[in-house]
This record gives C-alpha cells, structure tokens and sequence, in this order.
C-alpha cells in the first residue's frame, strides 16, 4: 500500500481550490494555499469565488440568496402548474366517461379536444412568471405527492360536477343536440380550467393575491376568445353551432 506524501490532507481539494491555488502562487501571493481551518481573506480579492461547481459572478452572498428565493418561486408556479393540469385531466376524463354512458353521441369531437387543450395551455405559460406570495417561499418545500393526489381529486370531481350540471341544462332546457351541446360544454369546460388556474395560484383572498401580468392578460384574452370562437368564421368545420342566446339578442 503506498503511502499519502507528506503534507496530503493539510490543503483543500477539488477543482475550483487547486485552480484558487495556482492563480494565488502565480499572483505572487507569499502565503500559497492555506490549509484547512484557515481563513482564506487574504485570498479572496484576487480570486474568483468558486464553490463546489459554481461560480459566483459578483462578490457578495446576495446572489446565493437571490438564487435561493428564485428557485422557491420557480418550484412554487411549477406547482400550480401540476395542480391545475392533473385536476382538471381528471375531471375531463370522468365527464367524458359520464357524458359517453348518457348520450347517444360523442360529447366533443377530436378537433375540439385538441383546441380546448391548445387553448387552456397558453394561459399556463404565464404561471412560469406569475407572483408568488411571502408564504410560499418563506421556507423550503418538497413535492408532496398526497397533497397532489388529494388536489387531483377534489377539484377533478368538483369539476366533473360542474360538467353534469351543464349536461343537465344544455339537454333539458335548451333542448341541445350534438352541436349546441359541444358548442356549449366546450365554453364551460374550457372557462372553469381557466377559473381553477386563477384559484390554484394563490393562498390568500384574491384581492389580496394579484396574478402575474402575463397570466392575466392571457387568461383575459383566452376567455374573450372562448365566447368568441362559435361566431367566428369556419367555425362549423370544427363542429360548432351559434348558441341560441344570440338569436335573443337581435
């Protein structure tokens, strides 16, 4: 077995502190390396500060902590991400299951799906960049994958309830066929997504929790569109119908 040189253990190791190290001996630094235990200030205004496979661009801590908080509020719109997608998967998914025993035609048809999905995905992007509140990234947190499936369920049923509601009024009171129904149940699918995203981001009263910029201007925008898309032009390729409150209105 061979034996450590002298001195081995004495120095810090690592990439980052031998590289600390040639630059401090080529600078001229009469103390060298220090060893462990020692305060290396001396060093530190001629060296970059390296640690552990980063480097700090500016020469305070403040970009730790910066770091640190820009990651809470990144895991915290991640969240509401996951949150509103698999609640509201979920409640599609028992709804359309519902809807197929009830009805002797398809609820929506596939173009439909697809724009309902296109549509609710663009209001999302805004929560990569939507405000946290103080509570959410006062401390560290995990995934919690019970509070996940817990959340799935509630508001996916509680979704799925909304739907059997609207089923009940669209074939009871209006009477719907299949292309006032889609018509109808694709409005009210896609406005409580974009409801639950608004209600998911926040902790506190909504007053008192303001959505980032870029998700209320897309989710404005987005709603517009939802009540928009039956009169705009072409759009009975895709299976839809003008819904009958409009003919009240001329």
């Amino acid at each position: 077995m061979s034996r450590a040189p002298p001195g081995a253990g004495r120095y810090p190791r690592g990439t980052g502190h031998r590289l600390a190290a040639a630059q401090a001996t080529r600078a001229g630094d009469e103390q060298g390396p220090r060893p462990r235990g020692e305060h290396p200030a001396p060093l530190l205004p001629r060296l970059e500060w390296r640690s552990w496979g980063f480097g700090l661009l500016q020469r305070h801590l403040d970009v730790v902590r910066h770091g640190i908080e820009e990651g809470r509020r990144t895991f915290a719109n991640t969240m509401k991400y996951v949150l509103t997608t698999t609640s509201a998967n979920l409640g599609n998914m028992v709804s359309m299951a519902a809807a197929s025993l009830l009805l002797p035609f398809l609820p929506l048809l596939p173009g439909q799906i697809l724009l309902n999905n296109f549509l609710s995905d663009i209001p999302a992007v805004g929560l990569a960049g939507d405000s946290v509140d103080p509570e959410l990234v006062d401390r560290p947190r995990r995934r919690d994958k019970r509070l996940i499936g817990r959340f799935r369920v509630a508001f996916g049923l509680l979704s799925s309830c909304f739907d059997i509601l609207t089923f009940g009024v669209l074939r009871k009171w209006f009477h719907a066929g299949p292309e006032l129904f889609r018509t109808g149940w694709f409005i009210e699918s896609l406005l409580t997504e974009l409801v639950v995203a608004l209600v998911v981001r926040m902790r506190r009263p909504f007053y008192r929790s303001r959505p980032g910029r870029l998700l209320l201007v897309s989710t404005g925008a987005i709603i517009a569109l939802t009540f928009a898309v039956p009169f705009l032009p072409h759009a009975s390729a895709l299976g839809f119908v003008r819904p009958p409150l409009c003919c009240w209105w001329r």
